[in-house]
């Protein structure tokens, strides 16, 4: 179950306030195209709150926060991760799976470290 808070007005002028620098900073950084996702995620009041909550509504931070979240999806393009890509171990001791989709869509993917025996490998 998904709790939303409302934001404040205060809150809510803070989020379009950085959505416009956001966009000027990511072609700055040449992160552009955005996937479908990003786009979602960056046209959302209540995901770039989730940004400026996670450090404590410091706005520069929670800005570069942003770029930083885009800069390791490039990256690491985690939208391509399958069970086949991980490590022996990792796939024979169940701890990673899929496991229902997200209100995008997407497929949601789990690793349960605590299933994972580290005498069975390099991780």
């Amino acid at each position: 179950m998904v709790v939303r808070r409302e934001l404040t007005d205060a809150q809510l002028a803070e989020t379009r306030r950085m959505r416009g620098e956001v966009t000027a900073l990511i072609e700055e950084h040449q992160l552009l195209p955005l996937d479908e996702f990003e786009q979602q995620v960056l046209r959302l009041d209540q995901e770039l709150a989730r940004f400026l909550r996670s450090r404590a509504w410091k706005y520069a931070e929670a800005r570069d926060g942003v770029v930083g979240w885009l800069k390791w999806r490039r990256e690491y393009r985690p939208t391509h991760i399958q069970p086949h890509d991980c490590d022996e171990a990792i796939s024979r001791s169940g701890a990673f799976f899929f496991h229902g989709y997200d209100r995008l869509d997407q497929p949601l993917c789990y690793l349960n470290v605590s299933l994972i025996d580290p005498s069975e490998g390099q991780m």
